[in-house]
Protein backbone atom coordinates (compact mmCIF):
# COMPACT_ATOMS: atom_id res chain seq x y z
CA UNK A 1 0.00 0.00 0.00
CA UNK A 2 1.17 3.53 -1.12
CA UNK A 3 0.49 6.84 0.71
CA UNK A 4 1.11 10.28 -1.10
CA UNK A 5 0.09 13.33 -0.04
CA UNK A 6 -1.65 15.32 -2.84
CA UNK A 7 -4.18 18.25 -3.46
CA UNK A 8 -7.22 16.56 -5.35
CA UNK A 9 -9.83 18.03 -7.61
CA UNK A 10 -12.63 17.69 -5.23
CA UNK A 11 -15.11 16.42 -8.62
CA UNK A 12 -12.69 13.72 -9.57
CA UNK A 13 -13.28 11.96 -5.84
CA UNK A 14 -15.96 9.70 -5.66
CA UNK A 15 -18.07 9.81 -2.24
CA UNK A 16 -18.04 5.87 -0.64
CA UNK A 17 -21.12 4.42 -1.34
CA UNK A 18 -19.84 1.45 0.97
CA UNK A 19 -19.82 4.19 4.11
CA UNK A 20 -22.52 2.66 6.31
CA UNK A 21 -24.45 6.45 6.50
CA UNK A 22 -24.44 6.75 2.95
CA UNK A 23 -25.22 3.42 1.83
CA UNK A 24 -28.03 3.15 4.57
CA UNK A 25 -29.64 5.94 2.91
CA UNK A 26 -29.22 4.75 -0.97
CA UNK A 27 -30.52 1.37 0.02
CA UNK A 28 -34.50 3.23 0.61
CA UNK A 29 -34.65 4.68 -2.23
CA UNK A 30 -34.03 3.93 -6.17
CA UNK A 31 -30.28 4.06 -6.94
CA UNK A 32 -31.08 5.48 -10.16
CA UNK A 33 -33.10 8.37 -9.47
CA UNK A 34 -31.53 11.86 -10.13
CA UNK A 35 -31.28 12.93 -6.37
CA UNK A 36 -29.07 10.43 -5.61
CA UNK A 37 -26.11 12.92 -4.58
CA UNK A 38 -29.16 15.02 -2.65
CA UNK A 39 -29.74 11.55 -0.55
CA UNK A 40 -26.33 11.06 -0.17
CA UNK A 41 -25.87 14.77 1.08
CA UNK A 42 -28.53 14.59 3.34
CA UNK A 43 -27.24 11.23 4.45
CA UNK A 44 -24.20 12.90 5.83
CA UNK A 45 -25.84 15.67 7.42
CA UNK A 46 -28.53 13.49 9.39
CA UNK A 47 -27.04 10.41 9.88
CA UNK A 48 -26.31 11.19 13.81
CA UNK A 49 -27.86 10.56 17.27
CA UNK A 50 -31.31 12.00 17.59
CA UNK A 51 -30.60 15.63 16.55
CA UNK A 52 -26.74 15.51 17.08
CA UNK A 53 -25.35 15.04 13.61
CA UNK A 54 -27.06 18.27 12.14
CA UNK A 55 -25.35 20.30 14.76
CA UNK A 56 -21.90 18.57 14.56
CA UNK A 57 -22.79 19.25 10.21
CA UNK A 58 -23.32 22.70 10.47
CA UNK A 59 -20.96 23.46 12.45
CA UNK A 60 -17.81 21.34 10.37
CA UNK A 61 -19.34 23.50 7.69
CA UNK A 62 -18.96 26.94 9.33
CA UNK A 63 -15.37 25.81 10.28
CA UNK A 64 -14.13 24.87 6.93
CA UNK A 65 -15.66 27.97 5.52
CA UNK A 66 -13.93 30.39 7.87
CA UNK A 67 -10.86 28.40 8.03
CA UNK A 68 -10.80 28.51 4.04
CA UNK A 69 -10.43 24.60 4.11
CA UNK A 70 -9.32 21.68 6.56
CA UNK A 71 -6.45 20.81 8.29
CA UNK A 72 -6.66 17.02 8.48
CA UNK A 73 -6.67 15.61 5.07
CA UNK A 74 -9.12 12.97 3.69
CA UNK A 75 -8.66 9.46 2.94
CA UNK A 76 -9.08 8.48 -0.97
CA UNK A 77 -8.32 5.17 -3.01
CA UNK A 78 -7.41 4.55 -6.51
CA UNK A 79 -9.51 1.74 -7.32
CA UNK A 80 -10.87 1.03 -11.40
CA UNK A 81 -10.08 4.10 -12.27
CA UNK A 82 -11.78 5.80 -9.93
CA UNK A 83 -10.97 7.78 -6.69
CA UNK A 84 -13.18 7.14 -4.07
CA UNK A 85 -12.99 8.73 -0.29
CA UNK A 86 -13.14 6.00 2.21
CA UNK A 87 -12.28 8.65 5.29
CA UNK A 88 -13.58 12.48 5.03
CA UNK A 89 -16.89 12.06 2.99
CA UNK A 90 -18.69 14.75 4.86
CA UNK A 91 -15.79 17.24 4.53
CA UNK A 92 -15.51 16.54 0.85
CA UNK A 93 -19.52 16.83 0.59
CA UNK A 94 -18.80 20.33 2.41
CA UNK A 95 -16.14 21.44 -0.59
CA UNK A 96 -18.32 20.32 -3.15
CA UNK A 97 -21.14 21.99 -2.21
CA UNK A 98 -19.15 25.29 -1.53
CA UNK A 99 -17.50 25.22 -5.23
CA UNK A 100 -21.45 24.35 -6.82
CA UNK A 101 -22.32 27.24 -5.17
CA UNK A 102 -19.67 29.60 -6.31
CA UNK A 103 -18.85 30.20 -2.45
CA UNK A 104 -15.96 32.66 -1.61
CA UNK A 105 -12.72 30.73 -1.70
CA UNK A 106 -11.04 28.09 -3.12
CA UNK A 107 -12.76 24.84 -3.26
CA UNK A 108 -11.95 23.37 -6.30
CA UNK A 109 -9.22 21.19 -4.33
CA UNK A 110 -9.00 19.52 -1.68
CA UNK A 111 -5.66 18.01 0.71
CA UNK A 112 -5.75 14.13 0.32
CA UNK A 113 -3.98 11.34 1.15
CA UNK A 114 -4.03 9.14 -1.76
CA UNK A 115 -3.87 5.35 -0.94
CA UNK A 116 -2.90 2.97 -4.25
CA UNK A 117 -2.67 -0.73 -4.32
CA UNK A 118 -4.63 -1.34 -0.88
CA UNK A 119 -6.43 -4.82 -0.18
CA UNK A 120 -9.55 -4.85 0.40
CA UNK A 121 -8.61 -5.32 4.35
CA UNK A 122 -6.42 -2.69 4.91
CA UNK A 123 -9.03 -0.21 3.22
CA UNK A 124 -11.43 -1.53 6.11
CA UNK A 125 -8.59 -1.16 8.17
CA UNK A 126 -8.74 2.74 7.75
CA UNK A 127 -12.69 2.98 8.00
CA UNK A 128 -12.59 1.28 11.27
CA UNK A 129 -10.17 3.65 12.34
CA UNK A 130 -11.67 6.30 11.75
CA UNK A 131 -14.71 5.93 12.35
CA UNK A 132 -15.48 2.83 15.12
CA UNK A 133 -13.84 5.24 18.22
CA UNK A 134 -13.11 8.46 18.83
CA UNK A 135 -14.80 11.97 17.96
CA UNK A 136 -15.34 10.44 14.43
CA UNK A 137 -17.58 7.21 14.89
CA UNK A 138 -20.37 6.67 12.96
CA UNK A 139 -24.00 6.79 15.01
CA UNK A 140 -24.58 3.15 17.00
CA UNK A 141 -26.76 1.52 14.22
CA UNK A 142 -24.37 2.86 10.93
CA UNK A 143 -21.62 1.24 13.41
CA UNK A 144 -23.09 -1.84 14.36
CA UNK A 145 -24.33 -2.50 10.41
CA UNK A 146 -20.40 -2.15 9.19
CA UNK A 147 -19.22 -4.59 12.32
CA UNK A 148 -21.85 -7.03 11.50
CA UNK A 149 -20.86 -6.73 7.25
CA UNK A 150 -17.22 -7.35 8.40
CA UNK A 151 -17.91 -10.42 11.07
CA UNK A 152 -20.23 -12.50 8.21
CA UNK A 153 -18.48 -11.70 4.92
CA UNK A 154 -14.63 -11.95 6.94
CA UNK A 155 -13.18 -8.97 5.57
CA UNK A 156 -11.12 -8.26 9.15
CA UNK A 157 -11.14 -10.86 11.38
CA UNK A 158 -12.94 -10.31 14.63
CA UNK A 159 -9.79 -10.03 16.45
CA UNK A 160 -8.27 -7.08 14.47
CA UNK A 161 -11.68 -5.45 15.03
CA UNK A 162 -11.42 -6.22 18.68
CA UNK A 163 -7.74 -4.39 18.31
CA UNK A 164 -9.09 -1.54 16.47
CA UNK A 165 -12.33 -0.52 18.43
CA UNK A 166 -11.46 -1.48 21.47
CA UNK A 167 -14.29 -3.85 23.87
CA UNK A 168 -14.51 -7.72 23.93
CA UNK A 169 -16.24 -9.76 21.67
CA UNK A 170 -19.44 -10.09 24.09
CA UNK A 171 -19.33 -6.53 23.51
CA UNK A 172 -19.09 -6.88 19.52
CA UNK A 173 -21.93 -9.50 19.15
CA UNK A 174 -24.02 -7.89 20.95
CA UNK A 175 -23.77 -5.31 18.25
CA UNK A 176 -23.89 -7.82 15.43
CA UNK A 177 -26.96 -9.38 17.06
CA UNK A 178 -29.11 -5.96 17.25
CA UNK A 179 -28.60 -4.64 13.83
CA UNK A 180 -29.56 -9.02 13.55
CA UNK A 181 -32.15 -8.61 15.43
CA UNK A 182 -33.74 -4.95 13.92
CA UNK A 183 -33.58 -6.08 10.17
CA UNK A 184 -35.07 -9.42 10.65
CA UNK A 185 -38.17 -8.31 13.22
CA UNK A 186 -38.19 -4.41 12.94
CA UNK A 187 -37.98 -3.50 9.18
CA UNK A 188 -40.27 -5.67 7.93
CA UNK A 189 -42.76 -4.44 10.13
CA UNK A 190 -42.71 -0.99 8.13
CA UNK A 191 -45.07 -0.50 5.25
CA UNK A 192 -42.48 2.27 3.78
CA UNK A 193 -38.61 1.64 4.13
CA UNK A 194 -38.26 5.33 4.08
CA UNK A 195 -40.40 5.02 7.55
CA UNK A 196 -37.07 2.87 9.27
CA UNK A 197 -35.96 5.08 12.48
CA UNK A 198 -32.52 3.94 12.96
CA UNK A 199 -32.48 5.64 16.28
CA UNK A 200 -34.22 2.71 17.40
CA UNK A 201 -31.79 0.35 17.40
CA UNK A 202 -30.45 0.93 20.85
CA UNK A 203 -33.58 -0.90 21.92
CA UNK A 204 -32.27 -3.82 19.79
CA UNK A 205 -28.81 -3.04 21.86
CA UNK A 206 -31.12 -3.41 25.35
CA UNK A 207 -32.81 -6.42 23.93
CA UNK A 208 -29.25 -8.41 24.13
CA UNK A 209 -28.49 -8.47 27.64
CA UNK A 210 -29.05 -11.56 29.76
CA UNK A 211 -32.45 -13.30 29.53
CA UNK A 212 -34.70 -10.50 27.89
CA UNK A 213 -35.28 -12.44 25.10
CA UNK A 214 -35.99 -15.55 27.40
CA UNK A 215 -38.42 -13.30 28.92
CA UNK A 216 -40.62 -12.17 26.00
CA UNK A 217 -40.73 -15.70 24.69
CA UNK A 218 -41.85 -17.17 28.18
CA UNK A 219 -44.71 -14.62 28.16
CA UNK A 220 -45.90 -16.22 25.02
CA UNK A 221 -44.85 -13.64 22.67
CA UNK A 222 -41.81 -13.02 19.80
CA UNK A 223 -39.13 -11.05 18.72
CA UNK A 224 -41.77 -9.67 16.05
CA UNK A 225 -43.95 -8.34 18.84
CA UNK A 226 -40.96 -6.29 20.69
CA UNK A 227 -40.49 -5.03 17.27
CA UNK A 228 -44.13 -3.52 17.25
CA UNK A 229 -43.66 -2.19 20.88
CA UNK A 230 -40.93 -0.24 19.55
CA UNK A 231 -42.57 0.81 16.18
CA UNK A 232 -45.91 1.70 18.17
CA UNK A 233 -44.38 3.46 21.08
CA UNK A 234 -45.71 1.58 23.63
CA UNK A 235 -41.47 1.04 24.59
CA UNK A 236 -41.12 4.89 23.79
CA UNK A 237 -37.87 5.49 25.54
CA UNK A 238 -35.69 2.95 24.49
CA UNK A 239 -34.24 2.44 28.01
CA UNK A 240 -37.68 1.12 29.14
CA UNK A 241 -36.91 -2.33 27.54
CA UNK A 242 -35.22 -2.62 30.81
CA UNK A 243 -38.65 -2.94 32.34
CA UNK A 244 -39.48 -5.91 30.50
CA UNK A 245 -39.00 -8.79 32.95
CA UNK A 246 -40.69 -6.25 35.62
CA UNK A 247 -44.09 -6.25 33.68
CA UNK A 248 -44.24 -9.14 31.55
CA UNK A 249 -44.31 -11.59 34.69
CA UNK A 250 -47.06 -10.19 36.06
CA UNK A 251 -50.41 -10.55 34.45
CA UNK A 252 -52.33 -7.21 35.42
CA UNK A 253 -49.20 -5.12 34.09
CA UNK A 254 -48.74 -7.40 31.32
CA UNK A 255 -52.28 -6.49 29.84
CA UNK A 256 -51.92 -3.15 30.39
CA UNK A 257 -48.88 -2.85 28.59
CA UNK A 258 -49.93 -5.45 25.25
CA UNK A 259 -52.91 -3.85 25.25
CA UNK A 260 -52.23 0.07 25.71
CA UNK A 261 -50.76 2.76 23.66
CA UNK A 262 -47.83 5.24 23.82
CA UNK A 263 -45.66 4.79 26.97
CA UNK A 264 -47.61 1.81 28.04
CA UNK A 265 -44.83 0.05 29.91
CA UNK A 266 -44.26 2.83 32.10
CA UNK A 267 -47.86 2.04 33.07
CA UNK A 268 -47.38 -1.79 33.54
CA UNK A 269 -44.45 -0.68 35.55
CA UNK A 270 -46.39 1.49 37.75
CA UNK A 271 -49.08 -1.34 38.64
CA UNK A 272 -46.34 -3.76 39.45
CA UNK A 273 -44.37 -1.02 41.98
CA UNK A 274 -48.00 0.09 43.26
CA UNK A 275 -48.26 -3.86 44.22
CA UNK A 276 -44.80 -3.76 46.09
CA UNK A 277 -45.60 -1.05 47.89
CA UNK A 278 -49.39 -2.25 49.17
CA UNK A 279 -47.53 -5.44 50.19
CA UNK A 280 -44.56 -3.06 51.62
CA UNK A 281 -47.72 -1.47 53.77
CA UNK A 282 -49.26 -4.25 54.81
CA UNK A 283 -46.20 -5.87 56.08
CA UNK A 284 -45.35 -2.46 58.11
CA UNK A 285 -48.85 -3.04 59.61
CA UNK A 286 -48.36 -6.86 60.71
CA UNK A 287 -44.90 -5.70 62.55
CA UNK A 288 -46.72 -3.23 64.50
CA UNK A 289 -49.05 -6.00 65.78
CA UNK A 290 -48.51 -7.80 69.47
CA UNK A 291 -47.32 -11.49 69.64
CA UNK A 292 -50.42 -12.60 71.15
CA UNK A 293 -52.60 -11.03 68.89
CA UNK A 294 -50.55 -12.58 66.05
CA UNK A 295 -50.36 -16.14 67.50
CA UNK A 296 -54.44 -16.01 67.95
CA UNK A 297 -55.14 -14.68 64.64
CA UNK A 298 -52.91 -17.36 63.10
CA UNK A 299 -54.40 -20.55 65.77
CA UNK A 300 -58.23 -19.51 64.67
CA UNK A 301 -57.34 -19.47 60.59
CA UNK A 302 -56.31 -22.66 61.25
CA UNK A 303 -58.76 -24.43 63.53
CA UNK A 304 -61.39 -22.84 61.34
CA UNK A 305 -59.73 -23.91 58.01
CA UNK A 306 -62.10 -25.73 55.37
CA UNK A 307 -61.05 -29.11 54.49
CA UNK A 308 -61.25 -28.07 50.78
CA UNK A 309 -58.21 -25.89 51.80
CA UNK A 310 -56.88 -28.18 53.46
CA UNK A 311 -56.74 -30.66 50.50
CA UNK A 312 -55.56 -27.92 48.49
CA UNK A 313 -52.02 -27.50 51.17
CA UNK A 314 -51.58 -31.31 50.47
CA UNK A 315 -49.72 -30.10 46.89
CA UNK A 316 -49.15 -26.17 48.25
CA UNK A 317 -45.14 -27.64 49.01
CA UNK A 318 -44.29 -23.36 49.58
CA UNK A 319 -47.29 -22.86 51.90
CA UNK A 320 -45.88 -26.24 53.57
CA UNK A 321 -42.79 -25.47 54.41
CA UNK A 322 -43.77 -21.80 55.60
CA UNK A 323 -45.83 -23.65 58.44
CA UNK A 324 -42.71 -26.34 59.00
CA UNK A 325 -40.35 -23.33 60.20
CA UNK A 326 -43.56 -22.05 61.94
CA UNK A 327 -43.84 -25.12 64.07
CA UNK A 328 -39.85 -25.05 64.47
CA UNK A 329 -39.46 -21.78 65.48
CA UNK A 330 -42.68 -21.69 67.90
CA UNK A 331 -41.50 -25.16 69.31
CA UNK A 332 -38.04 -23.62 70.05
CA UNK A 333 -39.73 -20.20 71.47
CA UNK A 334 -41.63 -22.07 74.24
CA UNK A 335 -38.91 -24.93 75.28
CA UNK A 336 -36.54 -21.25 75.59
CA UNK A 337 -39.25 -19.98 78.04
CA UNK A 338 -40.44 -23.17 79.67
CA UNK A 339 -36.64 -23.53 80.77
CA UNK A 340 -36.16 -20.58 82.35
CA UNK A 341 -39.60 -21.05 84.56
CA UNK A 342 -42.39 -19.87 82.03
CA UNK A 343 -45.86 -21.12 82.89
Amino acid sequence: MKRTHQSLDVNSVHLDVENPRIRNALEKYDPSEKTRAERIYLALQTGGEEGSAMTGFFKLKSSIRAMGGISSPISVIERNGQRICIDGNTRLAIYQEFLGQDAEGDWGQIPAMLISDATQSEIEEIRATAHLVGARQWPAYEKAKYLHDQYYNRVMPASRLLELCGGNKKDLMRQVDAYSDMEEHYRKRLSNSEDFDHTRFSGFLELQSSGRKRIIFDAGYSLDDFADWLKDGRIRRLEDVRLLPKVLNDEDAKKVFVNGKVDSIKAGARIVEDKLRSNDQESMHLSTISLAVLSQEIEDRINNLPWREIQVLRNDDETLNVLEGLKNSLTTLLQEVLSHGGK
